[in-house]
């Protein structure tokens, strides 16, 4: 899924098996972003893999084809992803289906 964020298209995965919506450091880092000291903790990947997280950006506004969504994002090293939307934020989204032989996402 694509979004705008401050002007700049990102690649975003919704993961409904994520607690909470994540950011890429690198993205954070090169556009200058204020990181939110937090107490350091661990996310595990799927596959096992462990991300340390570093801060946390707040506020953050990612632009959809249909709606605009401002959350709160932690930052951890994500490879070849911009965002990842956990399951918090999806609930605020509401009800939508998914066609994956079409890689299609509707919103209800």
């Amino acid at each position: 899924m694509k979004g705008i964020v401050r002007g700049q298209r990102n690649i975003c995965l919704l993961d409904i098996g994520a607690s909470h919506n994540f950011k890429s450091s690198r993205w954070v880092s090169n556009r200058k972003l204020q990181i939110e000291d937090i107490p350091k903790f661990e996310v595990r990947l799927a596959g096992g893999e462990r991300l340390r997280c570093v801060g946390k950006v707040s506020g953050l506004s990612i632009h959809f084809d249909y709606f605009l969504l401002k959350a709160n994002f932690y930052v951890v090293d994500l490879d070849g992803l911009d965002v990842m939307l956990g399951r918090q934020r999806l609930q605020i989204i509401g009800r939508y289906t998914v066609q994956h032989d079409k890689m299609q996402l509707e919103f209800l």
